[in-house]
């Protein structure tokens, strides 16, 4: 009976586990906080569209966004903050947008400092979004972003 009783707690507890649902990340106040950082002082916000023509990123899938970087060819630093509703949508962010880009400053516009930087990337998914940061300071970036 005792042995009963444990089985059904931890499937009981697997179930809520597996409820979980990812939390929403408020972007307008990350981009925010990430701006008092002074990591990015020469990025701006960057149009989807202006993605979209560059790299050559299609926008199904993509729910919200927030991308962050230089439109000049003297940092490479960035953020990109994506929530996406399907797979086929990280495969498309993947392959173009971040793989472009990273090409664009290790084989490009080629500078050591910069080009560190782009290798360094930070990629990560969490919670829904996907997050990819090029910084000084990924770590710090990152906990901004998680809150």
């Amino acid at each position: 009976m005792k042995k009963i009783v444990i089985s059904l707690m931890l499937v009981g507890l697997l179930l809520v586990g597996c409820g979980k649902k990812n939390k929403d990340l408020d972007l307008d106040h990350i981009t925010a906080s990430i701006e008092e950082t002074n990591l990015f002082k020469d990025a701006s916000k960057i149009d989807i569209d202006y993605i979209e023509r560059k790299y050559g990123l299609s926008t199904e899938g993509i729910e919200d966004y927030r991308i962050y970087m230089s439109k000049t060819s003297t940092s490479a630093s960035m953020y990109a903050i994506f929530k996406v509703s399907s797979d086929k949508a990280k495969e498309n962010i993947e392959s173009t947008f971040i793989n472009k880009y990273i090409n664009s400053w290790t084989e490009i516009v080629y500078n050591a400092s910069e080009a560190k930087l782009v290798e360094n990337m930070y990629k990560e998914e969490y919670s829904g979004y996907l997050i990819y940061i090029v910084s000084t300071d990924n770590d710090k970036v990152l906990n901004i972003i998680k809150g």
